[in-house]
């Protein structure tokens, strides 16, 4: 697989409508599980939320040509300052704008 959402539902719920396949994780345990299936499985891609950024600390502190390349997704407006308008948002987290 190309690419691989590791994250809550809503996330992974989101970007699964675009068509990027997600694991649902709800844990250390279980992100850890899934990063591990996801560099197995040879995907070139992993976006994650912060939160699993976090949980993933040290996996994802390791550089290897074997290791996918790693996206943070950042979480919705209201844990820090809400951006001006929805378009800000999506710019801010995906990095194109509409």
């Amino acid at each position: 697989m190309e690419c691989l959402v590791i994250a809550g539902p809503e996330l992974t719920l989101g970007f699964a409508l675009a068509g990027v396949e997600g694991r649902v994780v709800a844990s250390r345990d279980e992100a850890r599980d899934a990063w591990a299936a996801a560099c197995g499985a040879g995907t070139r891609l992993v976006l994650v939320s912060a939160e699993v950024e976090g949980w993933l600390a040290d996996e994802l502190s390791v550089v290897s040509s074997e290791v996918p390349l790693v996206a943070v997704v950042p979480g919705r407006p209201g844990s820090g300052t809400p951006p001006a308008s929805l378009g800000t948002w999506i710019r801010q987290a995906v990095g194109i704008p509409l």
